[in-house]
């Protein structure tokens, strides 16, 4: 144990520093357990608990605010990247929105506990239009909650801690093979879940050249913006006449829609598993004709492309 420990207190900053930075940027390598072995050796003197935790907040505003601006400066696009590589990205992204709608900023105090939505709320207040520095404030809040968090469990805790390291040093090159394996039994786990969640919302997609022509039909589709209505006041839905629904007043709104007009249901993901799971709920009501965009408004072309539609002729 003593050469691995002495690796861990002589590099310990820079290890705290660097792995949460990493995990900002998208990488899926969980800082969580790195901090609580930086807690241990907090309790055994070898780290100072002040500058452990300013390195990891430091870090985890550094990465954040990089997703900030992306957001801001790409909108859903990042949504989109994002989504195209994480494990579990309609699921992030529909949590998150809903966390925003209900609690704002204040949603970050909790988001870095969740994974997924750590990655996913950072682009998301970017793009909703929330101020920098509070974002910032409130940012900087939760990772520090999230970071002494991590390290109290490690202080708490730091002889089990030792045990631990003391068997994976133990356990030499077998330390390694060992990590490995738990970390592809839970992508292929994660990877399997999403594979689920696809099948199990598996309606019709339109692209967005059909939409396009079936907005310039004699009957034209309802299209419904499930997103969160922050994100609607941000990046306001480029398709004219769509209708932006709460899903808390999913019920209420299409009690009034007919049932035999096509209707067309936009998600922020370009995964659209949220918006196949609400055309799902639709053809379970009546609703035959409900599908799911395909690819979001991310895919959508220019607005002057797509031709004029009211309200008051959608229902």
């Amino acid at each position: 144990m003593g050469e691995l420990i002495e690796l861990l207190e002589r590099h310990g900053y820079l290890l705290v520093f660097a792995a949460v930075l990493i995990e900002q940027v998208g990488v899926p390598l969980p800082a969580f357990p790195i901090l609580i072995v930086a807690g241990a050796l907090v309790a055994k003197g070898a780290l100072a608990a002040p500058i452990v935790l300013a390195l990891a907040v430091l870090a985890a505003l550094a990465g954040d605010l990089l997703w900030f601006q992306f957001g801001r400066a790409f909108g859903s696009r990042v949504l989109g990247w994002m989504c195209r590589v994480s494990l579990s990205p309609d699921k992030c992204v529909s949590d998150a929105e809903r966390a925003f709608a209900r609690f704002g900023l204040k949603a970050l105090l909790v988001t870095r506990f969740l994974p997924g939505l750590a990655a996913i709320a950072p682009s998301l207040a970017g793009l909703s239009g929330y101020r920098r520095r509070v974002f910032a404030v409130f940012d900087g809040l939760g990772a520090t909650l999230w970071a002494g968090t991590a390290l109290v469990v490690g202080w708490i805790f730091h002889r089990e801690v030792e045990r631990v390291l003391a068997a994976l040093e133990h356990l030499g090159p077998r330390a390694l093979i060992l990590i490995a394996a738990v970390i592809a039994l839970f992508i292929g786990w994660k990877a399997w879940q999403r594979y689920r969640l696809g099948a199990a919302a598996d309606v019709p997609r339109v692209a967005p050249d059909e939409l396009l022509k079936m907005l310039d039909s004699p009957e034209p589709p309802v299209v419904l913006d499930i997103r969160s209505t922050p994100l609607r006041i941000a990046e306001p839905a480029p398709i004219p006449g769509t209708f932006g629904v709460d899903y808390e007043r999913l019920d209420e709104f299409i009690a009034d829609l007919s049932r035999e007009r096509p209707v067309i249901v936009v998600c922020a993901c370009p995964g659209e598993v949220s918006a196949a799971k609400i055309a799902l709920l639709l053809r379970s009501r009546g609703i035959a004709r409900a599908y799911a965009l395909a690819g979001g408004f991310s895919e959508w072309p220019a607005a002057a492309e797509a031709p004029e539609t009211t309200p008051e002729g959608a229902r």
